[in-house]
């Protein structure tokens, strides 16, 4: 039952998000992260990062949406069906775009592209470091 109502709050908070009332998106998706969190729901806390990130992003809070596009995409890292993978990495090199964090961007860029062309690139947390992204946690958010 947790699981639909998760599913309300992420909806309600990206509806929140396109009506562009940024606050009440980051209320509503807040609330429904401290529920996933409560049941150790990983599937969703880590899509409540990517819509928390989205808001911070179109709300040109680009630092505050790097840890929640960073913490979505390590998850993501994890997951053997995760196919959508490129689009977390067009995510980061976006974000690292607007943050002027050109080599980062475009590893991640050309990650994406790679993707794209139909090769899976491996990622090993010594690439990620080197970038200069800090690997972050569920914790420090």
């Amino acid at each position: 039952m947790y699981h639909s109502i998760i599913t309300s709050y992420v909806n309600l908070g990206a509806i929140y998000n396109v009506l562009k009332l940024h606050d009440s998106a980051l209320v509503i998706l807040n609330e429904g992260l401290a529920i996933a969190r409560q049941h150790h729901d990983q599937k969703n806390i880590h899509s409540l990062y990517n819509n928390i990130a989205n808001v911070y992003y179109r709300k040109n809070e680009f630092a505050k949406a790097l840890p929640y596009f960073q913490g979505n995409y390590l998850y993501h890292l994890t997951r053997a069906d995760s196919g959508d993978i490129w689009l977390d990495e067009l995510n980061l090199a976006d974000d690292f775009t607007q943050l002027k964090k050109f080599d980062s961007a475009s590893f991640y860029g050309e990650r994406t592209l790679a993707w794209r062309n139909g090769s899976r690139p491996g990622v090993r947390s010594r690439q990620l470091r080197r970038t200069g992204a800090p690997l972050c946690s569920e914790r420090r958010l």
